[in-house]
């Protein structure tokens, strides 16, 4: 299902697509036992929406983290198939399709826009990882897939900004991806991370969601933000009481928005 469908299928009250993702994620929570185990886990499924038998015997393999996960994870469907191969995007990692349905030729050929992946924003400067044995494969769900795993190359850049800058986070609980910041008295400010095609869907579900924090920094990939109209339509969309509580920001920016924030705060106080 293309990602637009997904948050279309993901917007009204039962949160759909994202809320399953949120309900798989937080019965693992429970089941990890400790914010550790679960954040190991976590990582492990942002980084790893596929997984092949070979796998095993990497050095980084975990059988315990992969005990507490592996119900997460089922057989490559056969409609992910390219003459039995199962194609990877080399920018995502996450399935890849040729539009023609038919092996990718080896060579710069095999980088053009006639292969599509799950991601879909992806630049196509790499060939497609493939793998030849795909009954020796599993693969991440759908809702997790496209709710963790897409958006988690944006929250680990955001990540290594705010320990850059020195500035403590904390997961908040019951979350796809969102942060609480340290040293932020007397406000209170979160980050939350997402990987959205459609900014006025985003701005509606910030809507539904309510963030609690004074102050909300939510942060999206550099190439959305860079698109045309995709700010202005985001904030188009908000509501103007949440337009003083939002920021739209991406990695880079996350930092001086951040300070920027903290500086209108005094100035409003």
């Amino acid at each position: 299902m293309p990602r637009s469908r997904l948050e279309v299928a993901s917007h009204g009250p039962d949160g759909g697509v994202a809320a399953q993702a949120r309900g798989l994620l937080g019965e693992l929570e429970t089941r990890c036992g400790t914010g550790e185990r679960y954040r190991q886990c976590r990582r492990f499924l942002a980084r790893h929406p596929v997984v092949h038998q070979q796998d095993r015997f990497g050095l980084s393999w975990s059988k315990a983290v992969w005990s507490r996960v592996k119900d997460l994870y089922g057989p490559l469907p056969e409609s992910l198939l390219v003459d039995d191969v199962f194609l990877r995007c080399a920018s995502c990692g996450l399935p890849a399709l040729t539009r023609d349905g038919a092996m990718p030729v080896p060579g710069p050929s095999a980088t053009d826009a006639d292969l599509w992946c799950e991601g879909e924003e992806c630049p196509r400067d790499a060939p497609p990882a493939l793998i030849r044995e795909p009954d020796q494969a599993w693969i991440l769900r759908r809702s997790l897939r496209a709710f963790l795993a897409l958006p988690y190359r944006t929250e680990d850049a955001a990540r290594d900004a705010l320990d850059r800058a020195g500035i403590d986070h904390e997961p908040l609980p019951g979350s796809l991806s969102a942060y609480r910041l340290g040293d932020t008295d007397p406000v209170v400010v979160d980050i939350e991370v997402y990987d959205r095609l459609q900014p006025a869907l985003l701005a509606a579900h910030l809507a539904d969601s309510a963030p609690l924090a004074d102050r909300t920094l939510i942060v999206i990939p550099d190439a959305l933000a860079g698109r045309n109209g995709y700010q202005e339509a985001f904030t188009a969309a908000l509501f103007p009481f949440l337009r003083d509580r939002l920021t739209l920001t991406t990695p880079v920016n996350l930092v001086p928005d951040l300070r920027r924030a903290r500086r209108e705060e005094k100035d409003d106080a």
